[in-house]
């Protein structure tokens, strides 16, 4: 009797949706994506498909790693997400954790049955950069005065009108 085996030695890729890179979000309750484990490249076309697909957020100014329920962790921390093909993660915790002002590096990685895992990561595609900022802008009015009295031809020119924003 004689067996053929195949080795699936192809890496398996991840790819995220959200959040879009380099935007700032004042909430993150949601970060999703899709994987796809390629055939294999020893000419069969087979592949082990996938068996996990995990998130690593980091937060440099810690430098600390999201752990599953908060940036604790010193080392890289992946964290299994729910689904395959199509995923999603969306921790308890998470934006409540996020420090306003800050920004976090999010990485996806997928891992086959074969346990090939994804190592290599892109920007846009498979690592994202995201900012978090939870202050409300604040303005002010200086011109007209609260409960000030004024003629129509009071508040004229360039100045009728004042005040300032900040964020």
């Amino acid at each position: 009797k004689t067996a053929d085996m195949t080795f699936d030695t192809t890496t398996p890729k991840g790819y995220l949706d959200l959040p879009v890179n380099r935007k700032v979000f004042r909430t993150l309750s949601l970060i999703n994506g899709t994987a796809y484990d390629l055939p294999g490249t020893n000419g069969s076309g087979f592949n082990s498909d996938l068996d996990r697909v995990e998130v690593e957020i980091f937060y440099p100014d810690g430098p600390k790693y999201w752990n599953g329920s908060n940036f604790s962790a010193d080392a890289s921390s992946f964290n299994v997400v729910s689904g395959t093909d199509t995923w999603s993660y969306s921790p308890p915790g998470l934006s409540a954790a996020l420090t306003s002002g800050a920004y976090y590096v999010l990485k996806v990685r997928a891992v086959d049955r074969a346990a090939n895992t994804q190592s290599g990561f892109t920007d846009i595609v498979s690592s994202r950069t995201f900012i978090v900022d939870k202050t409300p802008p604040t303005s002010t009015i200086i011109r007209p005065i609260i409960n000030g009295k004024y003629k129509p031809s009071g508040l004229t020119g360039v100045s009728a009108l004042n005040g300032s924003a900040a964020d």
